[in-house]
């Protein structure tokens, strides 16, 4: 049966407006219309807010979805007219927006070498910036390019692009109702009753549901409506959907080492050369500094640093020995975007002892001995200010050259899920006495997502609390719009799945192609949702919504809107890891099919016998998150780096209220 969401309608709208309230069950291709067929995500009211103050107020006091329900019953929202200086003023910040997200778009493409070169041909950007530069642009010149965006490649997901494809939009739905004098007013009545019902069984989550909030919503900022109740809709829906923590026990696992260096020193103390070895013994360790906005640890090392010292001045030799109490502090900090750490602190406690001077004898000897010993007060304190310098330029320099290379690391693995969609922003930090922890909304669009994240366990070394909406987001930022064979399958897995459920996928894959092609040709995801995920009763199940398909020797795509459903069971866990087992097998159906209604329909039979098998294969019969030894997640590259021992241990899994949570412990 259709949901509600697809037979959603108003009647008051033009065509090209209509289609934002339907969820399109089949595959759009005349990119001339797109702009109204895909929902403008993430497009926040550029003007001030058009409501009452005291409305405004009583809105900031709502605490609930359910609330927000009553509160609108009572308080119709107030239509904005889009005619007249309004409506011109609107379009113009909207033409504005667009042209700041061109020249950002173009300044990313040009700092990516050749690669961003092709992109901009590839999306005509050039031709969209002169365009958007002109007062009024012409809009089948924008219709033109606007298909550029939405062209089925793999790349398009990336921020930027995306950004512009969506101001885009924006642009020319606004332009196209202000130009054919579009009255919003039984729109907005017809989207406020609609927001009520859905807000009212905002406990209730479903597919359905989450859709249908964020096409009204939408429907709403795009004409520029209710922004005040938009904003709150916003605020009480965008709830952290990502949560993980690791305890101080695994981190220090990484920072507490033992201490042992020699270092040859040579220095000028009291206006005489110095020299000698200087060995440090001692330990680093980890200390976790609680801070609610960022990640605060600090490395310690206590030490003791002793040696023997040679000063010559002249044909006088003094030798000492040294033997000194060392602590320094460093502290790291990150806060969701980089690693930083200030200059190393450092306290040193100098104990040294004068055990010859030697000179030709007499009077030498003598003024020499009382010069020495006159001069030791200074020389100590030389010595201590040196010897502090040289303990926090080496700790400056070690974590120093750690963090670049954290960095530099990190910047590539963000980068790479930033540009598929996955990292979230912002990302919020936090330490405690004892854990490290990680906050994220994942997010495309308005997913209902619980007010509560699931607790670590007491016990959790690692914790990782993922929404099923998080997952629904990541995949309508990879997959929405796309066209797709076994090869895209492959990579957009292996960015997305644990590492044994990737290898069992490739190697499944394998079997059937040498060439890691579909053979039935290529397919079309759904433009809103391409996947609904559940978590619910210990069970994950999958349904894929494909809305086209495109054989190899066809022209062009063939609307057949079908799922392809699986789900699997969180079935043990034991010494081996977490074991998820498939409980349904993969079954590709039309989107509508109710076998008791009607029966699937020729074209339905042929592309189901092409595809379930070869779609089948990307859902192996089992897959298990393993175990995994500290000594292969340590850097081997570092030769002085020391051997960690231990094993981080899955013991806990569970998926229930639309979470999916695990738990590591560290067992050495």
């Amino acid at each position: 049966m259709r949901s509600r969401q697809s037979q959603l309608r108003f009647s008051p709208l033009r065509s090209q407006l209509h289609t934002q309230f339907a969820a399109n069950n089949a595959m759009k291709l005349n990119h001339t219309n797109i702009a109204a067929g895909i929902a403008l995500l993430f497009i926040l009211c550029a003007l001030p807010s058009y409501g009452q103050e005291s409305n405004t107020q009583t809105l900031n006091n709502i605490t609930s979805l359910t609330e927000l329900a009553s509160w609108l019953e009572k308080n119709p929202p107030e239509v904005v007219s889009l005619s007249g200086i309004t409506g011109q003023r609107i379009l113009s910040q909207s033409l504005i927006n667009l042209r700041q997200d061109v020249e950002k778009l173009r300044n990313y493409l040009r700092g990516n070498g050749e690669i961003g070169a092709k992109w901009m041909k590839v999306l005509l950007l050039d031709e969209l910036r002169t365009a958007v530069n002109q007062t009024s642009p012409n809009v089948e010149t924008l219709e033109n390019i606007q298909g550029r965006f939405h062209s089925h490649q793999w790349g398009l997901e990336v921020t930027e692009i995306r950004q512009v494809a969506k101001r885009l939009n924006d642009y020319l739905l606004l332009r196209n109702a202000i130009d054919e004098n579009f009255d919003p007013t039984d729109g907005v009545k017809e989207a406020t009753s609609r927001l009520i019902a859905v807000l009212k069984k905002s406990n209730r989550q479903t597919f359905d549901s989450t859709v249908e909030l964020n096409v009204i919503v939408n429907w709403l900022e795009s004409n520029r409506q209710a922004p005040e109740v938009c904003q709150a809709v916003r605020r009480l829906t965008g709830k952290y959907n990502f949560h993980a923590q690791v305890s101080d026990k695994l981190v220090l696992k990484f920072l507490n080492r033992p201490v042992d260096q020699t270092q040859q020193i040579t220095e000028y103390i009291v206006g005489r050369p110095q020299s000698g070895r200087i060995r440090t013994v001692g330990e680093a360790t980890g200390q976790f500094n609680p801070d609610p906005d960022k990640i605060n640890l600090s490395v310690i090392l206590n030490g003791v640093a002793s040696g023997n010292m040679v000063s010559q001045a002249r044909n006088v030799t003094v030798t000492s020995t040294t033997n000194n109490n060392i602590r320094a502090v460093k502290n790291i900090y990150f806060d969701g975007k980089q690693i930083s750490a200030p200059p190393a602190r450092a306290n040193v406690q100098i104990h040294s002892t004068i055990t010859g001077i030697n000179s030709p004898g007499g009077l030498v000897q003598s003024a020499a001995t009382n010069r020495v010993h006159e001069l030791k007060p200074q020389a100590d304190a030389e010595a201590t200010y040196k010897a502090r310098a040289r303990v926090e330029n080496s700790m400056n320099k070690e974590v120093g050259d750690m963090i670049v290379k954290a960095n530099a690391r990190f910047r590539e693995t963000s980068e790479l899920y930033r540009a598929r969609g996955l990292y979230p922003d912002p990302f919020d930090c936090s330490t405690t006495e004892h854990a490290l922890k990680f906050n994220a909304l994942v997010s495309d669009g308005i997913p209902l997502i619980p007010q509560t994240v699931p607790e670590a366990p007491a016990n959790s070394d690692v914790f990782i609390a993922i929404h099923q909406s998080a997952i629904m987001e990541s995949c309508k930022t990879m997959l929405a719009d796309l066209k797709a064979n076994q090869r895209v399958f492959l990579a957009i897995a292996k960015s997305m799945l644990p590492e044994e459920a990737y290898n069992e996928l490739a190697k499944n894959s394998a079997k059937k192609s040498a060439n890691a092609e579909l053979s039935g040709g290529n397919i079309y995801f759904n433009n809103q949702y391409p996947v609904n995920v559940q978590f619910t009763n210990n069970t994950v199940t999958f349904d894929i919504r494909i809305d086209a398909f495109q054989g190899k020797d066809s022209s062009s795509p063939q609307e057949i809107p079908m799922n392809l459903s699986t789900a699997y069971k969180i079935d043990r866990i034991d010494k081996n890891g977490v074991w998820f087992v498939r409980i349904k097998e993969p079954e590709l159906v039309p989107r509508d099919f109710e076998t008791e209604v009607r029966k699937l329909r020729p074209q339905e039979t042929t592309l189901r016998n092409r595809l379930q098998g070869e779609l089948k294969d990307s859902f192996p019969a089992s897959f298990q998150i393993k175990p995994r030894k500290l000594e292969d997640m340590s850097d081997s590259s570092n030769p002085n780096a020391v051997k960690l021992t231990g094993t981080i241990r899955p013991v806990a899994a569970k998926a229930a209220n639309g979470w999916l949570t695990i738990s590591w412990q560290l067992q050495e």
